[in-house]
């Protein structure tokens, strides 16, 4: 499987959107003490997540493929 993506914008304020050559995968987030604050199974190639919620800082997004093939990009939020 295919696992790069992108997303934009990065740096974001809160939403942002995420596209995937990928049909179906599992996206979630972390923070940078490693603590999951986001998952969810996506079944669309693209997908907006916000963040809006959560305090600024950098997170990781990681996207696995039902293969269990993974990629990671780091978000920044301001």
């Amino acid at each position: 499987a295919n696992t790069s993506f992108s997303v934009f914008p990065n740096p974001t304020s809160g939403a942002f959107v995420l596209v995937s050559e990928l049909k179906q995968f599992q996206i979630q987030i972390y923070n940078v003490m490693g603590e999951k604050v986001f998952s969810k199974i996506q079944q669309h190639t693209t997908s907006t997540i916000d963040l809006s919620s959560y305090p600024s800082g950098i997170y990781f997004l990681k996207i696995t493929a039902k293969d269990g093939s993974a990629a990671v990009k780091k978000i920044i939020k301001e």
